[in-house]
């Protein structure tokens, strides 16, 4: 009989470890989108380690299959989209940023992880997506000025005049 293995895909543009010392486990998934897989058994401990549960629950590490994150407690059975664990793609964070219609954007917001509404802001920095609205929800449930955080990485990217250019050679000595 083969071993079941589950896939663990990173949904952070950061580096992620997983660690489990009781099982000897160390996972590190260096970019977006890395894979790595887990024999089941192992994995269905390892959801119970405080820090492995929160990688899980706030998105930043997804189960690919929809029949192990039902088997390891991560959804309800039956469901077939995720309800328990909302992880957004890129694509949902254009659509959420883009096309989503305000007051659907809040609602859809507030159900967020914490992990979930940080990466739409950063999204939205990296991105420059300056809609008001969604740009005063965001600051109000995340705490980030997007149009703050565009206009200062856009200042920092600008050449500096010359007379800027000029107070920052050393002076002779007299």
């Amino acid at each position: 009989m083969s071993e079941r293995f589950v896939t663990l895909i990173s949904n952070d543009t950061g580096i992620i470890i997983m660690n489990s010392d009781d099982l000897r486990i160390r996972l590190t998934f260096e970019r977006k989108g890395a894979k790595k897989m887990v024999p089941f058994n192992d994995m269905r401990m390892m959801v119970y380690q405080p820090d492995v549960e929160y990688l899980l629950k706030e998105g930043m590490v997804i189960v690919e299959d929809m029949q192990d994150r039902i088997d390891l407690g991560l959804e309800q059975p039956g469901t077939t989209e995720p309800t328990e664990v909302i992880a957004l793609t890129d694509e949902d964070r254009e659509y959420y940023l883009m096309k989503m219609t305000v007051k659907e954007f809040k609602e859809k917001v507030e159900a967020l992880p914490y992990e979930q509404m940080m990466s739409l802001t950063d999204y939205a920095i990296s991105h420059k997506i300056m809609n008001i609205e969604k740009a005063r929800i965001l600051k109000t449930m995340a705490g980030i000025d997007i149009i703050k955080a565009i206009s200062l990485a856009e200042a920092a990217n600008e050449p500096l005049s010359e007379k800027e250019k000029e107070s920052l050679k050393p002076h002779k000595p007299k």
